[in-house]
């Protein structure tokens, strides 16, 4: 289903500058998403045996990534307009820049912070503590 809904949505998404594209089109892409990410939790599915190593690099450092990367993105475009005109090379550059960046802050801020917190849950959870 999200297949068939992705395929429409291509469809109608073929000139993405009018408003019915902005407004629809990118609506139904979400909801060609939705309906795979929904697909994947069953077990009958070939996406719930799946095990990919993107996929879950991409999952860990997903939330440093939507944190950061618009400004990533604009000062890498900034100092690399110095030196090329090749959107292509920006683009690619801008893009591992953004991944290199989200990695860096998963490793060294979100890691060690989220090994904090398990510590202390583990502290007040041992004093009969429980969190819901």
């Amino acid at each position: 289903l999200g297949l068939i809904v992705l395929t429409g949505a291509y469809f109608f998404c073929e000139d993405q500058s009018t408003p019915s594209a902005s407004v629809w089109g990118f609506s139904i892409i979400a909801l060609g998403y939705g309906c795979i990410v929904i697909a994947s939790l069953y077990e009958t599915c070939f996406l719930y045996r799946w095990q990919s190593k993107v996929s879950s690099f991409i999952a860990a450092i997903s939330f440093s990534l939507y944190l950061t990367h618009k400004g990533i993105t604009h000062c890498t475009q900034e100092v690399l307009s110095a030196y090329t005109t090749n959107q292509n090379v920006i683009f690619l550059v801008s893009f591992l820049s953004c991944l290199l960046f989200a990695r860096l802050l998963f490793q060294f801020l979100e890691k060690p912070c989220l090994r904090i917190r398990n510590q202390l849950l583990q502290k007040r959870n041992v004093r009969g503590v429980t969190f819901s």
